[in-house]
């Protein structure tokens, strides 16, 4: 079954208030809007990918098939079906796209453009790709329950301040531009509170927490000082 016909069951099933699951190997995949009910009802992990034969970002989630009746008992479905379709009351659709909007990630030629000379003498862009770097260096020390959560939490965090790092300065429209800079500011909120959760958690070496938050600050004022800029000009 192609991409493309997978989207399309996906949102005939999301226009009756159905999940969609999709076998596929030892698994239940479940996409687009199904994957974001899964998440908030359950907790698993959105797995993003950008799909150059859509040209867009597709997320998804997956779980095991055994556990197929563990998350929906009042299922009837045998482990034989390929595609199984589960009606629920509401699939809280609405921020479904906003939730997208902070997952999504760049192609391939995006990032290898991002990644050239011209955008990594950024001082804003290097600020964050330091405090990416020593949150990668703290990770080591996480315990593994806060490593895989909180710890990629952060990561996928910081990463997304640099797309949108990324975009801002690829933007001709100021208005665009600023928007762009104003949803990196959105987002290192979140750098910033994940970090100090961590350190409070006692996560992360305080010598590297205090080069942290110092760097934090860097990139606050450079965006900062990129908006107004951009504003008064």
């Amino acid at each position: 079954m192609t991409i493309e016909e997978r989207l399309i069951l996906e949102h005939q099933a999301d226009a009756k208030n159905e999940i969609l699951l999709l076998k596929e190997g030892t698994f239940w995949k479940a996409y687009e809007q199904s994957a974001y009910y899964l998440h908030r009802q359950f907790g698993f992990k959105p797995s993003p990918k950008f799909i150059k034969k859509v040209g867009q970002t597709i997320v998804t989630v997956g779980f095991p098939l055994q556990s197929l009746t563990k998350f929906f008992p009042q299922t009837t479905a045998a482990y034989t079906d390929e595609i199984v379709y589960i009606g629920v009351e509401s699939k809280c659709s609405e921020g479904f796209a906003v939730w997208k909007t902070d997952l999504q990630v760049p192609d391939e030629d995006a990032v290898e453009e991002m990644l050239t000379p011209r955008y990594e003498n950024l001082p804003v862009f290097k600020a964050v790709y330091d405090v990416l770097l020593k949150s990668l260096t703290a990770s080591r020390h996480f315990a593994k329950d806060y490593r895989y959560s909180l710890g990629e939490d952060l990561k996928c965090a910081l990463f997304a301040v640099l797309v949108y790092v990324y975009r801002a300065n690829k933007q001709a429209d100021g208005q665009q531009r600023v928007a762009c800079i104003e949803a990196a500011e959105e987002k290192m909120v979140e750098v910033r509170l994940l970090c100090r959760i961590l350190n409070d958690c006692k996560q992360m070496p305080k010598n590297l927490y205090a080069q942290m938050a110092f760097d934090m600050v860097q990139v606050d004022k450079h965006l900062a000082n990129w908006k107004r800029y951009v504003i008064k000009n």
